[in-house]
């Protein structure tokens, strides 16, 4: 396949509350919800995995088995944009607050500024942010003003789920 450019194209959003396992575009939709991807600075928004390995050994084998085991997903910490005096009612800074519990919604490969729509594939993740402390995009006379915020996964992940009505 020729692929899809990545650039511009990863929207991320803050949910408060999810009905069910999948995001309904309603819930997207609602004054709670935050667009992210355009407080999340630089070019990338990674997550990870980890998963345990063991091994499973058997009295008539010669050759010891690998098996997968628990996995683990990580968030990084999450750096957004913040006006740290006025931070607005509709913005990260107001919403996602210490000990606030919700979903960050992941989008890709259609650009950050089209809606969301019924149907479209989404990555959830049922999250608790932590304590946040203030930063700098950078140190030099570009940097802007951030929160970086502490988020845990806790509750199970949801890959490539349709937007539901």
């Amino acid at each position: 396949p020729s692929g899809v450019v990545a650039l511009g194209k990863t929207k991320a959003a803050w949910i408060p509350a999810m009905a069910g396992s999948v995001p309904t575009i309603s819930e997207l939709w609602a004054a709670t919800a935050t667009n992210l991807s355009f407080y999340i600075p630089g070019g990338e928004f990674p997550l990870d995995v980890t998963q345990n390995t063991g091994q499973d050994v058997r009295l008539g084998s010669v050759q010891v088995y690998d098996v997968l085991g628990q996995k683990s997903y990580q968030i990084p910490d999450i750096n957004y944009i913040a006006d740290i005096q006025t931070p607005g009612t509709t913005t990260p800074a107001f919403l996602m607050t210490d000990g606030a519990t919700g979903f960050i919604i992941i989008r890709y490969g259609i650009l950050a500024s089209t809606d969301w729509t019924i149907g479209q594939k989404v990555d959830s993740f049922p999250v608790t942010l932590g304590a946040r402390t203030k930063g700098k995009t950078s140190a030099d006379e570009f940097g802007k003003f951030v929160y970086v915020q502490k988020a845990v996964v806790s509750g199970p992940a949801n890959f490539d789920v349709a937007i539901a009505s």
